[in-house]
């Protein structure tokens, strides 16, 4: 295995964090965080975090996605997962809005099906068998 010689490169573009700064329609209960390089989309069940990094091609951008999954009460399990995607950087603010929103979709079918747990837009809560 090879190591690079240098580090790569990871930061926050800006337009994408003022973006979601100025209210990039999200789900309510979803908490927007930016913090050093790094933008928090934290819900009552999951956080995801997303970073870019430049591509070789000026118009290009790497989306890279972090999620972490709590189980409803009592259960203490927790998933985690990573994935990037790389895309034309006028696209960006929308991308990444559609693949929080389609994971935290997949997030909530499967605690659902493990657990019976029904989210509540009103409480902004996961609870079980409900």
């Amino acid at each position: 295995m090879v190591c690079p010689s240098e580090a790569v490169r990871v930061s926050l573009d800006a337009k994408l964090a003022e973006s979601f700064r100025r209210g990039t329609e999200l789900p309510e209960g979803c908490r927007i965080e930016i913090a050093d390089d790094r933008l928090w989309f934290l819900f009552p069940e999951s956080d995801f975090m997303l970073q870019t990094r430049p591509a070789d091609e000026l118009d290009v951008v790497h989306l890279i996605f972090s999620v972490a999954v709590r189980a409803p009460e009592p259960s203490l399990e927790t998933w985690w997962d990573k994935w990037s995607i790389s895309i034309d950087r006028g696209d960006q603010v929308e991308v990444a809005r559609r693949e929080i929103l389609a994971g935290r979709k997949m997030i909530l079918r499967m605690l659902e099906e493990r657990f019976g747990a029904r989210y509540h837009s009103e409480g902004s809560a996961v609870r079980v068998g409900e």
